[in-house]
């Protein structure tokens, strides 16, 4: 038997309060979204079938849509369980009660239950009497992530992490290469980190297959050298000089050049005139005696005797650095690397 959405209710459940097995109305509703969906549909047609033949797949259970009319403490309540995973269901059923007392949920015509977070916004509103000025703004409950959906009262198991992200096994050598790392770097053996980095370069190296890879490149350099050639040998240069030309023949008859010349003269002029209404203005005796002032002022606070100290100091230090690692270089064994790398050079083959 048909029944109406009269005494539907959008329950809750909160996992972590002391009756977290009551289920209690969360809020009066306007709206509800469509409690399931469609299953994806699965192609298993072969050659031998007529007409195409299908199985479903999984189905999709997307975020679900809830409004209700604005209240002000509703809405606080709302926010409070913001994400916060919790249990949620919406009952088909419920009894009347006298006294004007609205009617109580028993999900007498269906009960379907799902898991998930919701977020909880205001939506936009627009002018109209002011006694149902309220009435008219809605409340969304929306991205409510469902874990599972049934269409009892029951409950079933959520989709874990695991049934998302594909685990993929690490090559056994990878793992040993990286554990390598891990204990030398814990034992402080630097060297021997970059030792193991440098095997493993090496053995890249080694496995690179350099000439194909210069093949390939090679052939991306053909193609744009193709390309080029084809662009210059084909297109029409000598055209498009000629149309430059008349361009410019068109500048040259259009242009006021007796004008060019005067604006130029008249940038010079500015310049001029600015420059001259400085110099004629500037008292050059006082500043030359600023200037003397400055140079005396330097002159008497230069500690003149501490420079020469210091020039000499450092003189003395670089020459005795000079001097002693002229002392102590092994002049002989470097005469004898250059004897040896002379010996080597094969002064025939070169000739």
């Amino acid at each position: 038997m048909a029944t109406s959405t009269y005494m539907t209710f959008l329950m809750h459940k909160d996992k972590t309060a002391e009756s977290a097995d009551e289920w209690k109305k969360l809020i009066d509703i306007t709206e509800f979204p469509d409690l399931g969906g469609e299953p994806e549909m699965l192609d298993t047609t072969t050659l031998s079938d007529k007409m195409r033949t299908y199985i479903p797949g999984i189905q999709d259970l997307e975020g679900m849509t809830f409004a209700a009319n604005y209240d002000h403490e509703k809405y606080l309540a709302l926010k409070a369980l913001e994400n916060k995973e919790q249990d949620y269901a919406v009952w088909f059923g419920g009894t009347e009660n006298t006294g004007g007392l609205p009617p109580t949920p028993t999900g007498s015509e269906g009960k379907f239950s799902f898991s998930g977070q919701l977020s909880v916004y205001v939506t936009g509103g627009a002018v109209d009497k002011a006694g149902k000025a309220v009435k008219d703004f809605t409340l969304g409950i929306d991205e409510l992530n469902i874990l599972n959906a049934n269409s009892g009262s029951g409950s079933g198991g959520g989709a874990s992490f695991g049934d998302i992200f594909e685990e993929v096994e690490v090559p056994s050598e990878i793992a040993d290469w990286a554990a390598r790392i891990r204990e030398a770097i814990e034992a402080g053996d630097w060297r021997s980190v970059g030792t193991i980095l440098a095997d493993k370069l090496n053995e890249v190296v080694d496995s690179w297959d350099s000439y194909a890879w210069g093949a390939k490149l090679g052939g991306l350099i053909n193609n744009g050298l193709n390309v080029a050639y084809g662009f210059l040998t084909e297109f029409d240069f000598t055209a498009l000089g000629v149309k430059v030309g008349e361009a410019f023949t068109g500048i040259l008859d259009t242009v006021d050049f007796d004008l060019v010349g005067r604006t130029f003269a008249a940038k010079w002029n500015a310049l001029f005139d600015f420059l001259y209404g400085v110099v004629t203005t500037i008292p050059w005796g006082e500043l030359g005696l600023h200037i003397a002032e400055i140079v005396n002022g330097f002159v008497d606070e230069l500690h003149w005797d501490v420079i020469g100290q210091t020039i000499s100091e450092g003189l003395t230090g670089i020459f005795t650095a000079a001097k002693t690692a002229i002392q102590n270089i092994h002049w002989g064994e470097i005469g004898s690397g250059l004897a040896e790398i002379l010996n080597n050079i094969d002064w025939y083959g070169i000739i």
